[in-house]
Parts: C-alpha cells; structure tokens; sequence
C-alpha cells in the first residue's frame, strides 16, 4: 500500500509517474470526483477489510467481558455468603478466634462488593461492544432499524 500513495507533484512513492486526473474528474464547480470505480475499490480493498477486522474485535471483546462479569458475579456471591457465614460463627463461636473470624468475614465482604462493582463495569463495556457492533451491522445494511427504536437489535445481553 505505502508504494501506491501518490505524492503531491503526481509521482508516486515509489518513483513511478501517476496522471492524477486518470483517479478524479473535475466538475463543473471546480472541484474533484473521484469515478465510481476508484470508489468502489476503496471500499472493497480498504473500508470493508478494516470494518471487518473491528466487527471481529468487538464481537471478541463481548464474549471476554461477559464472561467476566459471569465470573465476576460468581464468585462475588460465594465472597458474600462465605462472609455470612464467617460473621456467625464469629457471633456464635465460644472460642478465642472471634476477631479473626470477623475480620476475614469482613476482608470477603470488601471482596464481594469489589467483584460487584467489576461485574457492573464489565456489564457496562458488554455493553458498549454490543451497541458497536449493532451500529456496524446497522451501517453494513445487514439490519434494518425498527420503526418504533432507533437501533436494531440481534439479540439482547
């Protein structure tokens, strides 16, 4: 690609000469036109790879951060319930260990409400990659907006 530009006096990078009006005609207004064959190659070699290239990285990021916001919820819940548990037998227990069960019991709660907050963002940037990708296919002409919605939508996360 990098031997194809065209520098400003119409040779191109890599010495060989370009006729510049052989890419664009002039109007009537004075200005440049690109044919529609000049366009048409952009897109296909250009725009559509590259679309293509970010449609497989936002689909690839959604699958990463559902599955950490999963993972995330999991094991936020297990914190929480190892915390309950951890805070009764502090209560309940007879024996010596009564701050060290409340002050795990405590570091699970912290845990729990870290890994909350994590599942919430990680829900947040799902998200945003879904309304990317539904925007792509929305510009791309594979779905069409419904009439009463703004954006289309797949399916719903």
């Amino acid at each position: 690609m990098e031997n194809d530009r065209a520098s400003a006096d119409g040779r191109s990078v890599s010495g060989e000469s370009h006729d510049n009006r052989a890419f664009a005609s002039q109007n009537t207004a004075g200005t440049f036109q690109f044919p529609e064959e000049a366009k048409t190659s952009i897109i296909r070699d250009l725009i559509q790879p590259a679309m293509i290239r970010e449609l497989k990285d936002y689909m690839e990021h959604r699958k990463y951060w559902a599955k950490a916001a999963n993972i995330s919820d999991l094991v936020g819940k297990i914190c929480i319930v190892l915390a309950t548990i951890l805070a009764f037998f502090a209560f309940y227990s007879q024996d010596d260990p009564k701050r060290e069960c409340a002050f795990i019991s405590g570091v699970f709660g912290i845990i729990s409400l870290t890994l909350m907050y994590f599942e919430a963002r990680a829900k947040n940037s799902e998200r945003e990659c879904y309304v990317q990708i539904n925007g792509m296919f929305k510009n791309m002409g594979i779905i069409q907006p419904h009439t009463n919605n703004e954006t289309a939508e797949l399916e719903n996360p």
